[in-house]
């Protein structure tokens, strides 16, 4: 019933094509079966030596019946295959826009070589989702008008014959019934099987540099060769099954043709059936092979469809974390000084693009907890004002990442409550909110792109002079100049073409060129070196002096910075103040600060 409603659905938003779809079928399907009642016509006039009128009227029927069947079936025809393009490339773009709004959740439960199957081969034009919601269903509907309307015409005809002819049609029904479970299971497995293996080549290719590092290669090898193997094995098995059950329904039914022939020949000879009335019989049970191999199809690729239908429905039923509340808030875009840029350019008027906003970030009793039972972040509070800068620090899981995925809303508390001003950012609209936060994660994620479009990422509102700002602030245009094509030069994936630095410097320039009011950076300066990480700090004073800015960091350099450094452990702010009142304090802040710059000495070691 899942699969027959997630159809209806489909073709509910597209009735006039449907109803088209559905007449075509049906004038296909009555011109094909009137073609051997006037072929009837002509065999017993030229047997019975009619006129040369009445055999020409005839014939002239035939040809225009021909012409007939080859304009209707050449419109149904292009139709669906129009129809089925169209839907491959709808229902591909349903789930993505369905996709891109889940939650982090959502992707760790769902391997992500499986999500690009499901939005690839499972959605392909190939006999699999697209063609079956289309030229599935209406070639089935074709194929049952003709085999009703033949076998109407053939009880007219001669009910004894028409009853010798459908003789094989219980075995086709015992067939689907004893074949139903086997095909689906075996669907199912082949669609696991291609998951698999792109699962693996993505684990493989993402992953390529640890991959030859620790000279794995031949393990990779032999790893997507089992996966490939499985796939081939998998394939193999279910073309088997499904050939088997087409080819029955094709071939049994023409177990008819022999049937009408002898029964339908010893009528002929005793006089009771005219030799027209055998030819036209004949070639009814001809003109219906096809279209019950057709039925076959539906019930096998039917099977094959609730499989794909069930993957996309498993996808379907998951709902954003992250909702936006009925009426949501929007706040009003400004047009402000942006400030001069650190090249000494005169300060010019922002494009409106930029929510307007001036006031404090604050975190009221702020606590998370995750499914199970198990406390992220208990109680946590603080204000920080514009222009203010905040450093978290605290070790490994201790739930600093989770108070900046708060901010932008990525995930939401379970008690407290986040204010920008006097507003909670749950009334907020999401693009509202997220066009004030510019964030720069630890790893970041550039794309096989130009530097300029990595920067702008879709962001039509963000201009070439925001982008010129951002890469100065960041300390990359410097580097950009030498670059034989500078904006425009493409990096790889991944940004595996710059070094770590300048993806670093990238992603910042990114968060930069959108003119941010709140800037988080989770870790982003540990591969930038002390000379580029002050001027960094200077510039973004200098740009954004009303910018909050929440820094995760255990540089030295970076907390020492800051206007307000808090520590958490076990997701409970323990200890709250300057740098210096911290260190006097020689407790835990004392420590991962000792512990950060010892570090940082190794590695300069290290690096000397």
């Amino acid at each position: 019933m899942r699969t027959i409603k997630w159809l209806f659905d489909i073709w509910r938003k597209k009735k006039r094509l449907a109803t088209f779809l559905v007449f075509m079928s049906i004038l296909n399907a009555s011109v094909a079966v009137a073609y051997p009642l006037f072929l009837r016509e002509v065999i017993d006039a030229l047997t019975e030596k009619a006129s040369f009128e009445v055999i020409s009227r005839n014939v002239l029927i035939l040809v225009a019946l021909g012409f007939a069947n080859f304009l209707v079936y050449s419109v149904m025809m292009g139709t669906r295959a129009w129809t089925n393009i169209r839907l491959e490339r709808d229902l591909r773009q349903r789930m993505f826009e369905h996709l891109i709004r889940l939650g982090r959740s959502f992707f760790q439960r769902f391997r992500t070589g499986d999500i690009v199957t499901r939005l690839t081969d499972d959605l392909s034009t190939d006999m699999k989702l697209p063609w079956f919601v289309c030229s599935g269903i209406f070639r089935t509907v074709e194929a049952v008008c003709m085999v009703v309307f033949g076998l109407v015409v053939m009880v007219r005809l001669n009910p004894t014959l028409t009853l010798a002819a459908v003789g094989p049609l219980p075995i086709l029904i015992v067939i689907f019934m004893a074949t139903a479970s086997a095909v689906q299971s075996r669907y199912e497995r082949l669609q696991k099987r291609i998951s698999d293996v792109n699962d693996h080549m993505e684990a493989c290719f993402s992953g390529i540099r640890v991959v030859k590092a620790y000279g794995r290669e031949k393990g990779q090898q032999r790893g997507f060769h089992e996966v490939i193997e499985r796939r081939k094995r998998a394939e193999i098995d279910a073309v088997r099954v499904g050939t088997i059950v087409q080819s029955m329904y094709g071939y049994i039914w023409q177990f008819g043709v022999v049937i009408v022939l002898l029964v339908g020949g010893k009528m002929v000879m005793d006089g009771t059936l005219s030799l027209g009335t055998l030819v036209a019989f004949d070639a009814y049970v001809l003109v219906l092979v096809f279209p019950m191999y057709d039925i076959g199809t539906f019930f096998v690729m039917g099977k094959r469809a609730g499989v794909l239908i069930r993957r996309m429905t498993d996808m379907e039923d998951v709902e954003p974390e992250i909702k936006e509340v009925p009426n949501p808030k929007t706040l009003e875009l400004e047009c402000t000084d942006a400030g001069a840029g650190v090249s000494g350019a005169p300060a010019r008027p922002e494009s409106a693009g930029v929510p307007a906003f001036h006031g404090a970030l604050r975190f009221e009793n702020v606590s998370l907890v995750f499914p199970g039972g198990r406390k992220i972040l208990d109680r946590v509070n603080f204000e920080v004002k514009p222009g203010e800068m905040i450093a978290l620090v605290g070790r490994v899981g201790s739930g600093k990442s989770s108070v900046i995925n708060m901010i932008p809303r990525l995930i939401d508390p379970t008690e407290g409550r986040i204010m920008l001003n006097s507003t909670p950012v749950r009334e907020l609209s999401l693009e509202s909110l997220r066009r004030l936060v510019g964030c720069v994660p630890q790893e970041p994620l550039l794309f096989s792109d130009t530097i300029e479009n990595n920067i702008r990422f879709h962001r039509d509102w963000i201009t070439d002079d925001d982008i010129v700002r951002g890469a100065e602030v960041a300390r990359l245009m410097q580097e950009i100049n030498v670059f034989p094509e500078g904006l425009e030069t493409k990096i790889g994936q991944r940004g595996v073409t710059i070094s770590g630095g300048q993806k670093q410097r990238v992603a910042l320039a990114r968060a930069l060129a959108g003119r941010p009011k709140i800037l988080i950076l989770d870790d982003c300066t540990a591969s930038l070196d002390a000379q580029t990480e002050a001027a960094l700090w200077d510039g973004l004073h200098q740009v954004f002096p009303s910018c909050i800015t929440i820094v995760i960091s255990h540089r030295a350099a970076t907390l020492e910075k800051a206007n307000l450094i808090l520590v958490l452990e076990r997701g409970a702010i323990v200890e709250r103040g300057t740098h210096d009142e911290l260190a006097a304090k020689k407790a835990v802040y004392h420590t991962l600060y000792e512990l950060g710059k010892l570090e940082e000495e190794v590695g300069r070691d290290w690096g000397q």
